[in-house]
Parts: structure tokens; sequence; C-alpha cells
């Protein structure tokens, strides 16, 4: 799976020409006027915002947005935030926890995967578990 994360607007069009037929792919933004333009467009891609802080009722916001992936800032994700995201089916994948404590906690409150900074410390931990 592959997240792209688009910086700025008005390029929707060029987006769409480069990234239709590819597998696996999510289209992500801080922006989020290009996620509610796309939405609007009908893209069949799946479709997430990436948010720093605290968004009130994030759920229904990410829903009216088109949005199916949420990837907060790891600091403001609570089990609640997650449940209610999750209540909409929306995909929960916090950016960048980078310490053991940050994953267990992501984990515990229900969250879908992790951005991370160190990839093959997250592997070793996820391994872990399973063992």
């Amino acid at each position: 799976m592959m997240v792209l994360e688009v910086k700025r607007s008005k390029w929707e069009d060029v987006l769409l020409e480069h990234v239709k037929g590819w597998p696996n792919v999510i289209i992500a933004s801080f922006d989020h006027s290009i996620i509610a333009e796309l939405h609007r467009r009908g893209v069949s891609l799946p479709l997430g915002i990436t948010t720093y802080g605290t968004i009130v009722d994030i759920a229904g916001y990410a829903e009216r947005l088109g949005a199916t992936w949420c990837f907060p800032a790891y600091r403001y994700v609570t089990r609640e935030m997650v449940a209610s995201l999750h209540q909409r089916q929306i995909r929960v994948v916090p950016y960048t926890p980078n310490r053991i404590r940050e994953w267990d906690s992501l984990l515990e409150a229900g969250c879908d995967g992790v951005i991370t900074d160190v990839p093959h410390e997250a592997v070793a931990w996820r391994q872990g578990l399973n063992a």
C-alpha cells in the first residue's frame, strides 16, 4: 500500500492522470480541499485526510469529505477518536511515532497501522508481538 501525500490543490487533473491505474494507492493531504474535490469528482481511489491537532467530530468531518483513511499526528490520537472513525469504516494510521511505548499506546487505541521514521524497529516490535 502506498500513501501519496499531496501538498497542494489545483493539480487534481495532473495527479489523476499520473495515478490512474496504480494499484493500492491512497491519496491523502493536509489540504482537505483536495480531498473534497477528488470526492466531488467521484474518484474511485481511497482518500485520506492528514491532520495535526484535534478536530471536533473528526469522523463526521472525514466522512463528509469522502475520506476512508485518517492520518493524524500520533500525539492527538485517543481510543475515542479511533472508535468514532472505525464506526464509519475509516481507517486510522497515525504519523510519526518512533518509540515502542508510542506503538503500544496506538495499538491499544485500535489504530490500523503507523507511519514511522524507523520502520525496521517497528517491524521488529510487531514481530515480537506475534511471537
